[in-house]
């Protein structure tokens, strides 16, 4: 099953369990982010990304030019465990991750959470850390 099926799968169970009062809620939010310039503030195919320095998984500081130095990369942010749209995310990006590999990328996802969100997602080597919340001041754009 797709990504996109598993989280409109999520959508439909959430609204069967909410309330309608909390239905309205989370349209009227999913509305107002949906109205955000997101897209359009993103880096496009071709820009650079503005370089950044965090600690990695061992706790020892990984620039972003360091993560090029291997390879491209495909950069993701995880936002929590608190978030079901992220973990079906991180899930899909372990399932594709030999793909990843085999076009000679590595992956690195970030995160303002500790360690523990990469239980289950060991694939994501190296890992960064964003507990100064980097993403936030930057134009990189999350993808979940």
């Amino acid at each position: 099953m797709s990504l996109n099926a598993q989280i409109q799968d999520l959508v439909k169970a959430f609204r069967t369990s909410f309330s309608p009062e909390l239905n309205a809620l989370v349209e009227r939010g999913a509305g107002e982010i949906s109205a955000m310039p997101i897209v359009e503030n993103a880096l496009k195919a071709g820009d650079k990304a503005p370089e950044f320095s965090l600690l990695n998984h061992h706790g020892e500081p990984r620039s972003l030019i360091d993560y090029l130095k291997t390879g491209p990369l495909v950069l993701t942010f995880y936002r929590g465990l608190w978030r079901p749209y992220c973990n079906l995310q991180l899930n899909a990006y372990n399932k594709g991750y030999a793909d990843i590999k085999a076009l000679g990328a590595n992956l690195v996802a970030i995160s303002s959470e500790g360690p523990q969100w990469r239980r289950g997602h060991q694939r994501f080597q190296p890992a960064a850390g964003d507990q100064g919340h980097h993403h936030r001041r930057s134009r990189l754009r999350r993808s979940a």
